[in-house]
Parts: structure tokens; C-alpha cells; sequence
């Protein structure tokens, strides 16, 4: 980690007390790293990204861990050589045990999968309990199983309760 001293862009964000724009874009691509869903807009991710960093105003720690997280992506080169999503995921995966990585994507997800653009893109239709529960909302739409046997076995049924009830009267 750089100090803020040896790091100009993180004392520049310090004195404003904000992100810029290529920081928001940066963590953006890192939360659809994170989290890819080819077909989904930019909006959710953006909404993810502009609420952590709302949650970072009133958390120093949070704030500290985007600010290294961001160094270390910018001391990295990603997103300024032209890496693919490949070559992201690999440096994700590189600093997934650090403490912007663990901050970072435990929000993502918490952000991501409660934006109702994200339920409708991926088929979830939101909690039950406020519209009567699943019983009556496709608790038994099952149409992508086979139908259930509903014959009889041949086989004749063991009377077992018969058999443990003979048993007990001859230890009498």
C-alpha cells in the first residue's frame, strides 16, 4: 500500500472528499466482474457503485479500502492497457483475499441482488410473504419435472407395525 504521500491521485480524492468518474467507471467494471450478467444494462451496476460509495462517506474503513483497492487496480495497469475480462477476473482473483476486494464484493452482491431491475432481468419475482406467500403463486408450477408415478407397487406391503406388535406379545 502507498501512502497518500507517494500516492497523488488518493490525496486528490481525499481533499474532495469524492470519487471522480473514472473511479465510479472503474468499480463499476470490477462489480461486473464480480458478478457478470452479459444482457443486464449499466444501470444497476452504477446504482450498486454510487451506493457503496454513499455508504463510504459515512465509513473512513470503507472509504480507505476503495481508496488502496483503486490504487493497487491503477499500479496494476487494469483498465489503462486494454486488459479483457479475463485478464480482470485473474487480477480479482489475485487480490480477492484483501480488504477491498472482501468490502467491495460482499456490498455488490448485497446492492445488486436487492435492485428490482436485477429481479426482473433474472426472473425473480420478489418476496412472497407481501402477496400472499408461494402456495397460491407457483408453489406447485413444476412443469420442468416429470410427472409423478402415482401407481401402486406390485409388491405386497410389510406389515411392520403388525410384525413389532407379534414380537412384543411373544416376549410376554
Amino acid at each position: 500500500m502507498l501512502s497518500d504521500s507517494l500516492d497523488p491521485h488518493r490525496e486528490a480524492l481525499r481533499r474532495q472528499s469524492g470519487f471522480d468518474s473514472e473511479d465510479r467507471e472503474t468499480l463499476m467494471i470490477v462489480a461486473r466482474s464480480m458478478y457478470p450478467h452479459d444482457r443486464l444494462s449499466d444501470d444497476p451496476y452504477r446504482r450498486v457503485v454510487d451506493a457503496i460509495l454513499d455508504e463510504g462517506e459515512r465509513d473512513a474503513e470503507l472509504t480507505d479500502a476503495l481508496l488502496d483497492g483503486l490504487s493497487e487496480l491503477r499500479r496494476a495497469g487494469l483498465f489503462t492497457l486494454g486488459w479483457r475480462e479475463n485478464d480482470i477476473v485473474d487480477h480479482l482473483k489475485s487480490i480477492a483475499a484483501g480488504p477491498f476486494f472482501t468490502a467491495f464484493r460482499s456490498r455488490v452482491v448485497w446492492h445488486l441482488y436487492n435492485d428490482h431491475e436485477v429481479w426482473e432481468f433474472i426472473g425473480y419475482p420478489g418476496e412472497s410473504f407481501s402477496q400472499g406467500g408461494y402456495l397460491h403463486r407457483g408453489f406447485d408450477d413444476l412443469d420442468w419435472l416429470p410427472s409423478p408415478r402415482v401407481t401402486e407397487n406390485a409388491e405386497p406391503m410389510l406389515e411392520v407395525v403388525a410384525d413389532l406388535e407379534q414380537e412384543e406379545d411373544a416376549s410376554r
